[in-house]
């Protein structure tokens, strides 16, 4: 066994030539590990009373890491104070948030320089990494209601992202319903895997301000949409209250997409996926 410690053993990794290595940080946290970038996409780091299981790793342990990308501003997805550590730990982290949010992060601290501001559609090419925003459906408050969040022309808040290293995408969904305009999108961008939210909603849990996501059930209607070779579920294990049920996703994906693989990992677990793998063509479901 690596007598290195997790960020250690993150930042040193390198998959084969022509793959890329997924190790997913708990809720909707990913590390995406290239030959030569290391993107974090949602690393929810920071404890918190009603956390699960603590973090893998310390955000100043994350030395090296080329992009950090938050999908929306709900604190689980972005991680102030981890991303303080991350900026002051790495100097030449990028941090990629929906425009609408800068001046939410140049506030916490980190240098206008730093930071993107994504907008639907439009690919961000930052070094080896282009993050292509693709719409989700969500909102930052129940009163909000869910929506797509762009209604009369502006900017969402809320959004998922295709991220390609080596020649590997994959889709983030972040916080989601389903919509066809999510699915065209991210069809059209033909990722190889997709990290979807799978502790759907309730009024229970609406009633307390938690904005729901996708049910395992319509979590593998997506994917089977999309085409995706592989389908990881997240949101699950994070948040006491808030979880979700993997084993129901696994049961969906094999009536809903049976030719599509499904990886249930552990935090801190480990895949390597290779480029010339491809993803299938789009179903109808």
């Amino acid at each position: 066994m690596s007598t290195l410690g997790f960020g250690a053993r993150l930042s040193a990794w390198r998959p084969p030539s022509g793959s890329i290595g997924l190790v997913p940080l708990g809720q909707a946290g990913v590390a995406v590990r290239g030959r030569d970038e290391l993107v974090l996409i949602d690393p929810f780091l920071s404890s918190r009373p009603d956390r699960l299981a603590d973090a893998p790793v310390l955000p100043d342990d994350l030395g090296g890491t080329a992009v950090v990308l938050a999908t929306h501003e709900h604190e689980d997805h972005l991680d102030l104070p981890a991303w303080t550590t991350i900026a002051e730990t790495s100097p030449a982290t990028r941090f990629v948030v929906p425009e609408p949010l800068v001046a939410l992060v140049t506030a916490a601290g980190i240098p206008g320089g730093r930071i993107v501001g994504a907008r639907l559609g439009v690919p961000i090419a930052l070094g080896g990494v282009v993050v292509t925003p693709v719409p989700a459906r969500h909102g930052v408050r129940i009163e909000d209601g869910y929506s797509l969040g762009d209604e009369g022309g502006g900017v969402p808040r809320f959004m998922g992202y295709v991220v390609e290293v080596d020649g590997v995408r994959l889709y983030h969904a972040g916080d989601t319903l389903a919509h066809e305009r999510i699915v065209r999108s991210v069809a059209d961008l033909r990722p190889d895997i997709a990290f979807l939210p799978i502790n759907g909603r309730d009024r229970d849990r609406e009633e307390l301000g938690i904005v729901g996501n996708l049910t395992p059930d319509e979590a593998a209607e997506v994917a089977a949409q999309i085409g995706v070779a592989v389908a990881v579920p997240m949101h699950f294990d994070g948040i006491r209250g808030n979880e979700g049920r993997p084993e129901a996703f696994v049961r969906a994906m094999r009536e809903r997409c049976p030719t599509a693989s499904v990886w249930v990992p552990g935090t801190g677990g480990a895949l390597v996926w290779p480029a010339a793998g491809g993803s299938w063509p789009a179903t109808s479901g």
